[in-house]
């Protein structure tokens, strides 16, 4: 019976507490967007921090964001050891344990380095000075107005992006008619200064090793 609830349940006694009406039913109350937070900076500063609105969907997988990078790239330096003409040793690749002759600084931040081709086998190519040892050889260039100096830059040595035709990425690895001729007038141009100094060939030609017994932080180069 609903006289029998209305004592079981004690209603009576809420009814009475409210001054014998029903108590209203409240409001759901907002869910809170933001919250002030009170830190002690010495003059009882306030910061407003706002919370953001929970999602109604989750994702499966967790997805991160890259961060943004706020630094600014710097500008590539290069050693100055490696000045144009110096002769440096090759560190790293099947040209390794080879002398070179730097021609030029790029604005890359790489360094163009030639044998010469006919001398020693390394083709005119550039190098990340890291995996260069700079000598106390050099050769003087100041004299020297290579032909066709406009190509000797990052452009012309640049390989083509791969492409989905495996036959085209084949055709892109081959050596050039125009990288072959600019090869042979730095070449020529190489030679006639490098014939100038005895036994600078020879040198250029060596393969520089290392033997037992011998410490390579001792080495003056």
């Amino acid at each position: 019976m609903p006289s029998n609830q209305y004592r079981s349940k004690g209603l009576w006694a809420l009814k009475t507490k409210n001054g014998g009406k029903w108590p209203a039913a409240k409001e759901a109350a907002a869910p809170a967007t933001s919250k002030t937070i009170v830190k002690d900076f010495g003059k009882g500063q306030k910061r407003t921090v706002v919370v953001p609105r929970s999602p109604r969907f989750y994702p499966t997988e967790k997805v991160t964001k890259p961060r943004a990078l706020r630094r600014k790239a710097s500008a590539p330096t290069i050693r100055e050891s490696l000045q144009v003409g110096t002769v440096a040793i090759v560190l790293s690749g099947k040209f390794r344990g080879k002398r070179v002759i730097v021609i030029d600084r790029l604005a890359s931040g790489l360094v163009l380095v030639s044998g010469p081709f006919k001398v020693n086998g390394v083709p005119l190519r550039r190098y990340n000075p890291a995996y260069l040892i700079a000598t106390s050889t050099k050769v003087d260039l100041s004299s020297v107005k290579f032909e066709n100096a406009d190509k000797l830059n990052d452009a012309f040595f640049a390989r083509p992006a791969n492409s989905e035709d495996k036959s085209a990425n084949v055709e892109n690895k081959k050596v050039t008619a125009d990288r072959i001729a600019l090869q042979k007038s730095v070449d020529t141009q190489l030679l006639a200064v490098v014939k100038k100094t005895p036994f600078l060939k020879e040198y250029l030609a060596s393969r520089f090793t290392i033997t037992k017994g011998l410490n390579p932080h001792a080495l003056k180069f």
